[in-house]
């Protein structure tokens, strides 16, 4: 099995846990939205029954309204969703071939095997069917291509003995790495962007698929899916904990009797003196919501536990020897992907009935693995450097100070004139390299919230498209990014600066501000 390489795995964790949050902003939004509405209907049949009761004419005066988008409703994770398996149509249907830079010959294979993957597990894992919609989408150009209809105004395309539908999505869809609405529905999303970061490598766009349709799944099973922000991890000694945690899990999978005890018992304390030490919050809902999610998608395409050891061994060893990180909690994000699965699949040697019993967000896969083995009372360990002790922390001391001369650079950055890109649902992004400032950190963010700047990617939306090779995009989970330019050139319809382009439509034009920087605007 070809493995991804690190920056391209962490990419994958970051967009699930992007996307996410981008969908919890989108919904405060929504429910803002909808109270003002509400208290606004109240006062107009407040002042109804006014007018009734005296039977004079009011006139209303003219109130300057803001004109609000309201979005569709964003993904729920602890919602459960109804997955609506649309058959297909009895009779052919009129087939008009269209174009797409989506390919649709690939896009129907996968499609194909992810069924076929569903097919054969029948239920046996989690007791009821996974199958569900999956959708290949393009973020530039919203163009996407789709197992089902999806209530979608879709073309019909056959490829060989498969159909699909091909079309572009709506506006307020949000495209990503994601369990996306569409139309009142689910469906697991991969794109066309990322589809190349893994230079269309058939095995692992396919794990993707498979891991984005559990997420549509999994809230029926364990009433929760997707990744929460984790709390209180930010320390030196935290994140030592996380991977030293992972490194006991996984000589215990490699390790038997004894020794495979041993190793158990050591993975559970430093666990389980994480928590206590530093109250660290939400690890379980992340293993329950993104770790189960890697561990069924990866055990649907991994037959024999040599590959196993190998795919853990992996990404055991990018975890602990990663000297570089997107955010302080980053080494915790990516702690929970495969803390989980190592979890699971010892679980699945001590107790193969652990998966039938009631899980949920708040379960905590190492109290069962402890009850399981009949591990009583935890002792310290006794051995730590045959973790990688010593290699693990001087990773760790080093990550953290490249993450903070990475914001101290950004942070001069965001002191420049910047030029403010406003941008609305549907704007297409893709972003190569990421990170996030720590919120308090940024005096003008929005309270509570991370900032996180765009490095390099390529941004397009009404106004246009933007180019970053390399730069500050700021963005704190809304619709308004602002790109660091303390010098640049205006030449007709693009501006240029030092590593990036912008490129207008017709109709958009830059409005210089008198100190620098400035905003796109229509003409």
């Amino acid at each position: 099995m070809k493995i991804a390489d690190q920056a391209r795995n962490d990419k994958a964790i970051l967009y699930d846990f992007i996307h996410f949050h981008v969908l919890e902003f989108k919904d405060r939004k929504r429910r803002m939205i909808m109270k003002r509405i509400l208290l606004l209907s109240v006062i107009i049949l407040a002042l109804a029954a006014c007018g009734r009761q005296t039977q004079e004419y009011i006139e209303e005066p003219e109130y300057a309204t803001e004109e609000l988008e309201i979005p569709e409703i964003p993904y729920e994770p602890d919602i459960t969703p109804e997955v609506h398996i649309i058959p297909e149509p009895s009779a052919p249907e009129p087939e008009i071939i269209i174009e797409s830079v989506i390919d649709f010959t690939m896009a129907a294979n996968l499609f194909s095997q992810a069924q076929d993957i569903w097919d054969a597990d029948n239920g046996e894992l989690w007791g009821i069917p996974l199958h569900a919609p999956l959708v290949i989408a393009c973020a530039l150009t919203r163009e996407a291509v789709a197992c089902q209809p999806l209530g979608l105004d879709f073309t019909r395309q056959t490829v060989g003995d498969t159909a699909i539908y091909a079309g572009t999505l709506p506006g307020g869809v949000l495209i990503g790495n994601t369990a996306s609405r569409i139309r009142g529905q689910y469906a697991g999303m991969m794109t066309l962007c990322f589809m190349l970061g893994l230079d269309f490598d058939e095995r692992e766009m396919l794990s993707i698929l498979v891991h984005e349709g559990f997420h549509v799944i999994q809230p029926q099973l364990h009433g929760h899916t997707g990744a929460r922000m984790l709390e209180n991890v930010e320390s030196e000694d935290a994140q030592n904990k996380f991977v030293l945690e992972l490194a006991a899990l996984f000589a215990a999978w490699n390790n038997t009797g004894d020794k495979r005890l041993a190793n158990i018992n050591d993975a559970l304390y430093f666990r389980n003196s994480r928590r206590q030490t530093y109250q660290t919050r939400h690890e379980n809902q992340l293993e329950i919501g993104e770790g189960l999610v890697v561990y069924t998608a990866d055990l649907m395409l991994i037959r024999s536990r040599d590959e196993f050891s190998d795919y853990l061994a992996y990404h055991v060893e990018r975890i602990a020897n990663d000297t570089m990180a997107q955010s302080a909690f980053a080494t915790a994000l990516s702690w929970g992907y495969y803390s989980a699965p190592l979890y699971a699949l010892l679980l699945d040697e001590f107790c193969t009935t652990w998966r039938t019993g009631e899980i949920n967000r708040d379960t905590n896969l190492g109290l069962l693995l402890q009850t399981a083995v009949g591990i009583e009372e935890l002792t310290p360990p006794t051995d730590m450097e045959q973790y990688g002790y010593t290699a693990i922390t001087a990773a760790t001391r080093e990550r953290m100070v490249n993450l903070e001369m990475q914001i101290l650079s950004a942070l001069q950055a965001l002191a420049q004139p910047q030029i403010r890109l406003t941008s609305m649902s549907g704007y297409g992004l893709e972003m190569d390299n990421v990170f996030f400032i720590p919120n308090g950190r940024v005096e003008d963010a929005r309270p509570g919230a991370d900032v996180w700047m765009i490095t390099s990617g390529i941004l397009k939306c009404h106004w246009g498209r933007l180019d970053l090779d390399y730069g500050y995009l700021r963005n704190n989970l809304s619709g308004d990014f602002r790109l660091s330019a303390p010098h640049f050139e205006v030449a007709e319809n693009r501006i240029y600066g030092d590593g990036w382009t912008i490129e207008l439509n017709d109709g958009w034009v830059l409005s210089q501000s008198p100190g620098g920087g400035g905003f796109v605007r229509r003409g």
